[in-house]
């Protein structure tokens, strides 16, 4: 495999490790509207909420230190949490990479757009997302946004966060978060599947 992998183009590389990293990102692949909507029925659980971090440890899973980790936040924090983590993969369904740079951490720009510069890579954060996007129609089954609107738990520790939810698909996710300043963040492009 590293043979292979050593006579492609940088570019080929990125976007098929890319690829990967979205096939294995929570998301739904249904066409069904239930799924892909972030309307809800107004039910607190069917929004990912109020269950609790306890709803996402398992035995034997390494994923649950999430819900292990650091302690539980404020519910003010955790509703700001739940709306930018909201605009973020709302943005990301819709291919507005502008939007969702703009609700990602410095580190998460600066890792997209591979630039160590903050407003190098906010500036290249989009086109970096729309190149791993492209062709759109064929990662339209990654983008899917799964989130309810509330957060079924955020667990924090100094400025680090890990946003937990049960997704409309029936599938519990978690996102890091990082605060900077007085506003969560969202840390990466993807969301981890846990338990």
């Amino acid at each position: 495999m590293a043979k292979k992998l050593l006579g492609l183009p940088l570019a080929a590389v990125l976007s098929a490790i890319a690829l990967a990293i979205l096939v294995s990102a929570c998301g739904s692949s249904s066409s069904d509207p239930s799924t892909s909507s972030t309307a809800g029925n107004g039910n607190s659980s069917s929004l990912g909420g109020p269950a609790g971090p306890a709803s996402f440890i398992e035995a034997k899973n390494p994923n649950s230190k999430y819900a292990k980790f650091g302690k539980e936040a404020s519910p003010a924090e955790l509703n700001a949490a739940s709306e930018v983590l909201a605009e973020n993969l709302e943005a990301r369904e819709a291919a507005d990479f502008a939007t969702q740079c703009a609700t990602m951490s410095v580190a998460a720009n600066e890792e997209t757009a591979e630039v160590k510069n903050p407003s190098e890579a906010r500036a290249k954060c989009a086109g970096a997302l729309k190149k791993l996007a492209t062709p759109l129609n064929e990662t339209k089954p990654f983008r899917v946004n799964n989130f309810g609107g509330l957060l079924a738990a955020f667990r924090v520790k100094g400025n680090t966060g890990y946003a937990l939810y049960h997704g409309l698909d029936k599938i519990d996710c978690v996102m890091p978060m990082f605060k900077e300043g007085s506003v969560w963040k969202v840390g990466s492009i993807t969301t981890t599947e846990v338990p």
